[in-house]
């Protein structure tokens, strides 16, 4: 049988045609995996600490909070004052109370900062105190426990990380923590206030019991030991909200 002889264009054509048919699923394969991780989503977390001097200012100003957090999908997930909800185990964090926000989406952390109603909102507390306000990106994935979860949160200076710091988290998450936020200063962002600290590393435990016990377990002491190098600005326990908190609800009165 005589064989169809082709011109060499011709069979450079079809067997680059051959090539390109080869590699379609697996190009096809990673450009679904490259939009997947381009469409993953950062939780946003807004983390205040802070002294009020006018309570009846800051009475009207929490009051007013709960449905611009409702409108823009923020919800809290940690409160409370000095001895009341908010332990300080470290640093520059005595006598200070703290509110922590979580939204799904890190968008939402702008969307409440700089909208009309907070920046409306944040006038009722003029001259009310001193606040110390940043917004951390989440890790993708990552998501505080429900009640009665409670959190630890780490803050630093330092613009590397320590591999102490690497080894105080690994252990977290053996001790049962969800990572939500890693020390990382790209994910931080100051609105308020001098936050004297550019990374930030923020744990959820199940119980608060579970965090306690990690908060003076010998991993935890040798990560606040090592504070000099690492520049450890503060390490701060803060519970859930009590009761259950739905987006609606009002945060404890920062003192």
């Amino acid at each position: 049988m005589n064989r169809l002889r082709l011109n060499p264009t011709v069979r450079c054509f079809l067997r680059a045609l051959a090539i390109v048919a080869a590699f379609t699923p697996v190009l096809a394969h990673a450009q679904a995996s490259s939009q997947s991780q381009s469409q993953a989503v950062a939780p946003g977390y807004i983390i205040v600490l802070g002294r009020s001097f006018d309570r009846n200012k800051i009475i009207a100003y929490s009051a007013a909070l709960p449905p611009i957090y409702a409108e823009t999908g923020g919800r809290y997930i940690g409160q409370g004052r000095p001895g009341v909800g908010v332990t300080c185990l470290y640093g520059l964090c005595e006598g200070r109370s703290a509110i922590v926000a979580f939204w799904p989406d890190q968008k939402g952390i702008e969307a409440f900062w700089w909208g009309e109603a907070y920046r409306k909102a944040i006038r009722l507390r003029d001259g009310a105190g001193v606040f110390t306000v940043v917004g951390v990106r989440g890790t993708v994935g990552a998501v505080p426990y429900a009640w009665p979860g409670s959190l630890l949160i780490a803050t630093a200076s330092s613009a590397t990380e320590p591999a102490a710091a690497t080894t105080w988290l690994d252990a977290a998450s053996k001790a049962g923590a969800r990572l939500l936020a890693p020390f990382s200063n790209a994910s931080l962002l100051a609105l308020e206030g001098d936050p004297l600290y550019s990374r930030v590393a923020m744990l959820s435990f199940e119980t608060r019991e579970r965090r306690d016990q990690f908060a003076v377990s010998d991993e935890t002491k040798m990560f606040i030991k090592s504070a000099p190098p690492l520049s450890l600005v503060s390490m701060i326990a803060i519970d859930a909200p009590a009761p259950p908190t739905p987006a609606l609800s009002t945060p404890a009165v920062v003192k």
